[in-house]
């Protein structure tokens, strides 16, 4: 692991060791006895498993090996060239990018090694390698990250503080900007912002007045979001009625929402990661059967518009080779969109047909009958030609429960 310090006047140093304090020349290391043109030899090939190796487990494994070794290869060329130019920021920044996106990969190496280990012995104890690997994959991108911003500024002899400074800076100039834009709102934001190499993550709790309606309480919200300076990468929002979570998952946000850049598919609730979910103080959740079936609905229709928009496909002419393969490629996608809307369908006929007259009560302009009678003939139908038919001949009806349930149209109107 080097440490990185100034630039002294033969070339690039760094310290190996912060107690011995030793003088190391990056360059002279890379030019000396061909390392550098050996190991970029290395990365320019992935390896092949032993010859034994079954196909079901060599292609496996080289793809698994390939993700990493693309980005440490880029890691590496962008490193040198970093430290032998001008250590131009926007050059350090996108070698520690790919630096990142190979740390985010390492479990793949490691299930690769795994994987061909068991067809052969692990003689060089690689996976002993991984705990200890991935230690110093996250102290390396700490230490040039470090090194990027403060190389030209005075030395920073606990770089160990700094980096957690660091760290603590951006983390607290997020959550300050975040919470000083909704304090006049019934929020409840994480203290923390998960990080996930390229993006970032803030959970939310916020109040809804109406729980079968929470959206109306989420516009007023998503109002706000363009006044945020520092924000992360995306918004987790969770609503709650008389502090109790309603939903299973929240709305997946971009930071950068606003009135032109809208997609309403985000109104669809998303799970969200159990690490992401943990950064917010736990709650009991409730189960509401008028939000569940409204939430299932907007489910089954944003399904039957993706199987719409994949159709639309097939429509490329021609009757070339690779045209057919397309085709059948299409056609396959298509099959098994409509074998999963089917499948949820029946269970949604399952769940809620017994229900009619209670969801009638709250949803009083629905057509009940008429929804379950659809979903009846969705259910039996076989070919993807007489779903597409049937689709197009019911357009009226989607487009009418969108509208109802404020897809897209209400949405974009509030904002």
């Amino acid at each position: 692991m080097i440490i990185f310090t100034q630039t002294g006047a033969n070339g690039s140093y760094a310290t190996l060791d912060p107690i011995i304090q030793k003088k190391y020349n990056i360059k002279k290391a890379f030019t000396k006895n061909n390392l550098y043109e050996d190991i970029s030899i290395l990365l320019d090939t992935v390896p092949d498993p032993p010859k034994q190796c079954e196909v079901k487990i060599k292609e496996p494994f080289k793809k698994m090996i390939r993700e990493c070794q693309i980005h440490f290869r880029n890691f590496f060329y962008q490193f040198t060239e970093y430290f032998n130019k001008d250590r131009n920021k926007d050059s350090g920044r996108l070698a520690l990018h790919n630096l990142k996106a190979y740390k985010k990969k390492q479990p793949n190496l490691y299930a690769g090694f795994d994987l061909v280990s068991t067809i052969s012995t692990d003689y060089f104890s690689i996976r002993e390698l991984k705990e200890n690997e991935i230690k110093l994959t996250e102290k390396l991108i700490d230490l040039f990250e470090l090194y990027i911003t403060n190389w030209k500024k005075i030395p920073i002899y606990n770089y160990e503080e700094q980096i957690k400074n660091n760290r603590e800076s951006i983390n607290s100039q997020i959550i300050h900007d975040v919470q000083k834009t909704f304090q006049e709102k019934n929020v409840i934001t994480a203290k923390h912002v998960f990080m996930d190499h390229p993006l970032s993550y803030l959970p939310i709790y916020f109040n809804v007045d109406d729980p079968v309606f929470p959206e109306v309480s989420l516009i007023a919200i998503l109002s706000l979001f363009k006044c945020v300076k520092n924000k992360p990468s995306f918004y987790y929002l969770i609503p709650i009625f008389k502090n109790k979570l309603i939903i299973e998952g929240g709305y997946r946000i971009i930071s950068t929402i606003d009135e032109n850049n809208f997609v309403w598919e985000s109104f669809a609730p998303q799970n969200i990661p159990e690490k992401v979910m943990e950064l917010l103080p736990k709650k009991e959740r409730i189960f509401i059967k008028e939000l569940s079936f409204k939430n299932d609905l907007l489910g089954y229709l944003g399904l039957i518009h993706v199987f719409i928009k994949q159709s639309e496909l097939y429509k490329t002419e021609g009757d070339d080779y690779f045209i057919l393969l397309l085709h059948n490629k299409i056609i396959n996608k298509c099959n098994n969109t409509l074998k999963t809307i089917k499948d949820l369908l029946i269970d949604f006929n399952i769940k809620y047909i017994n229900a009619k007259d209670d969801l009638q009560n709250i949803f009083s302009e629905l057509n009940f009958e008429e929804i379950f009678r659809m979903v009846d003939e969705i259910i039996h139908i076989e070919k993807y030609e007489d779903a597409l038919t049937f689709f197009n001949e019911k357009t009226h009806i989607l487009e009418s429960l969108c509208e109802y349930f404020g897809l897209p149209d209400f949405l974009q109107n509030k904002m």
